[in-house]
């Protein structure tokens, strides 16, 4: 956090910002959406990762170009998805104001297939991000994240690696000026 601030308690909802200069190559300059943070631990997705892959490559009969996300190092065999239909799609969790979690997938695919829902409001995600209980806490502590109130607008902006850096200018201030610091330093 900048001027020492005390971190505020991750929650379900929030947006995660990696620090600038985090080194482990699975956060770097990343944006993430917590979708569930309790006593037990949390989980989470990358927002700004876009894969080299689409639904087709990993789905039978899907017919739609429709981008992967890489949601995360944990579960690289779940597929999982965010959207904002609400209870069009059965099933969904509300993690915040209008962003949903899951659903009936079958359902999702006939929506689309069909062209019933935009696919610019739904993203789907390869594998997710976890963290043990209290593990989170301790990583905010330490300044490795900066938590944000949700913003659908950048859960479904499609910006990819942009994203990082415009959810830093647009809090302004100091973090306009992280936003713009090289990843490695010493390149300056």
């Amino acid at each position: 956090m900048l001027n020492n601030e005390t971190p505020p308690t991750p929650q379900r909802g929030n947006l995660l910002l990696s620090e600038p200069f985090m080194w482990d190559p699975n956060f770097r300059r990343s944006v993430l959406l917590l979708c569930e943070c309790n006593e037990e631990g949390a989980f989470g997705l990358i927002l700004n990762r876009p894969l080299a892959l689409e639904m087709a490559d990993v789905v039978d009969n899907w017919f739609v170009e429709v981008p992967l996300y890489y949601g995360g190092p944990v579960g690289q065999d779940r597929l999982l998805f965010l959207h904002k239909y609400g209870k069009l799609i059965p099933d969904s969790v509300e993690i915040s104001p209008g962003i949903y979690c899951g659903g009936d997938f079958e359902v999702v695919k006939d929506l689309i297939h069909s062209r019933e829902i935009s696919t610019d409001n739904i993203r789907f995600y390869i594998g997710y991000s976890g963290w043990d209980e209290d593990q989170l806490i301790e990583e905010t502590a330490s300044s490795s994240w900066i938590i944000l109130p949700s913003n659908s607008s950048y859960v479904f902006s499609g910006k990819g690696k942009q994203l990082w850096r415009d959810v830093l200018s647009d809090m302004g201030g100091e973090y306009r000026i992280l936003a713009n610091c090289p990843e490695n330093p010493q390149m300056n």
